[in-house]
């Protein structure tokens, strides 16, 4: 009868804290979604590559994994605690592991073309298709968008990479040459003026490629030896980062046209 009691004691217990950190979770995460909103501090260059999306859907996902939990395990009383509690459990670590979601998504799509039985085989045969599909998306999506938001960092580096045409907000325009010239619409030491809605007539200087040391190597553009531009993009050269004080931040972000 003891043994009885504290089995079940203790399954209260580890039901209630897998409750209490489902709860917390999802607190945690909105609030983590809603500062990145807000952050006024300039952009980045995961918003620029993309990267900012697949977290957003982690957010959903995290998000979902914990109400799904609360909720399958509050109407599953007369399965007993002990289901309740896996079934909590399981979506707990969903949640913490979220930014796996194109993982677990074809695990849920497996699970369901496994024990739906009962379905048409056409069912349970998308439903694992539909799993491989999004496994497949969301891992390049993710790789992709991770890769490009890294800098850029070559065995050999030439500057003929970076020519073009870049772009950024408020229509700002920076024309790289392949004779060291370069062509713009911004320039200048003021982090406001991106905010300005009549930028500066065109003005046109001498550009040139150098490594820089940014927690490793890194390339960078400096225009007129003073105005110093990142360059992002593992595989190829996909954003211009004019950073601030600490890193991971620009007063300016570029992409190539």
């Amino acid at each position: 009868m003891t043994k009885s009691v504290l089995a079940r004691s203790a399954r209260g217990t580890a039901l209630f804290g897998c409750g209490v950190l489902a709860c917390l979770g999802i607190v945690v995460v909105l609030g983590w979604g809603l500062l990145r909103l807000v952050d006024g501090s300039g952009p980045q260059p995961a918003d620029a590559a993309g990267f900012d999306r697949y977290l957003d859907v982690t957010t959903a996902w995290a998000v979902g994994a914990a109400l799904t939990g609360l909720v399958g395990a509050g109407l599953a009383p007369l399965r007993g605690g002990h289901s309740s509690l896996a079934w909590l459990a399981r979506c707990d670590l969903a949640m913490l592991l979220a930014f796996l979601w194109p993982l677990q998504a074809l695990l849920v799509a497996l699970s369901f073309a496994l024990k739906a039985r009962e379905r048409a085989q056409w069912q349970r045969v998308g439903a694992a298709l539909a799993g491989a599909a999004l496994l497949t998306t969301g891992v390049t999506w993710g790789l992709a968008c991770y890769r490009a938001e890294q800098r850029w960092a070559p065995p050999a580096p030439s500057d003929r990479a970076l020519v073009g045409t870049w772009t950024g907000v408020d229509g700002r325009v920076l024309e790289l040459r392949p004779d060291g010239q370069y062509r713009t619409n911004f320039i200048g030491e003021d982090p406001n003026r991106i905010w300005s809605s009549r930028p500066p007539a065109y003005l046109s200087g001498h550009w040139t490629l150098k490594e820089t040391s940014d927690n490793g190597r890194g390339q960078s553009i400096v225009l007129n030896d003073s105005t110093t531009m990142d360059v992002y993009g593992a595989s190829s050269p996909s954003m211009l980062c004019e950073p601030v004080e600490y890193y991971g931040r620009c007063y300016l972000s570029m992409q190539r046209k």
